[in-house]
């Protein structure tokens, strides 16, 4: 009857560290009872497990590994009774993690973007910032890359125009002539790989 007294008393307590000092009177009070002995191993291996659990938790998390330390919480979730704290501790780190996931999609699309420029792919760039800024609408960085791709795409028209005029002159064997002309195409556009390539041709 008093150990089923004590089990219930101690499920009432949610801290650890109480239940284990509560078991311990109880040993001291009754120093030959070898289910009280087992009682306090018990709350003993909890405390400590549930305080591994919460530190690996807290170090997941400065190493910004949310995932890995979200699990970490919800496995002491299933320590009962509930932790102090522990649901607000959870809901913290779940929103840590939406925003690194957010991030990390943020940071695909901007990369490929620009990408796409350095390849001269200006179409392409300035079709992949369309769903990028439906995810992240009103997104500086996106809304920039986006007007770079078309100012790109405008002076490529100019680019192809003036690559044009330099393969004519080379033809010709006017090679001062298409420099020049190649020249400025390559200034407009460094990017573009004609523009580097009839370049190389004429010099």
């Amino acid at each position: 009857e008093y150990l089923r007294h004590l089990r219930d008393q101690m499920r009432a307590l949610p801290d650890l560290d109480e239940r284990v000092q509560w078991v311990q009177k109880a040993v001291t009070a009754y120093p030959g009872e070898s289910q009280l002995a087992e009682l306090l191993r018990h709350a003993k291996e909890s405390r400590d497990l549930v305080n591994t659990l919460i530190a690996q938790a807290h170090a997941a998390e400065d190493c910004q590994e949310f995932s890995e330390a979200l699990d970490r919480w919800r496995t002491v979730e299933g320590f009962p009774p509930a932790q102090p704290g522990l649901a607000l501790e959870s809901a913290r780190v779940e929103r840590r993690l939406k925003e690194q996931v957010r991030a990390a999609r943020k940071s695909a699309y901007t990369e490929e973007v620009w990408r796409l420029l350095r390849a001269g792919d200006y179409e392409q760039a300035s079709g992949l910032c369309a769903p990028a800024l439906e995810a992240f609408p009103g997104d500086s960085e996106l809304l920039s890359l986006q007007f770079e791709a078309r100012e790109r795409m405008t002076r490529g028209v100019e680019v192809k125009s003036l690559i044009s005029q330099g393969r004519e002159f080379l033809h010709a064997r006017n090679v001062e002539a298409a420099l020049e002309i190649l020249r400025r195409a390559y200034d407009l556009d460094r990017n573009d790989p004609q523009a580097r390539q009839f370049l190389g041709a004429a010099l």
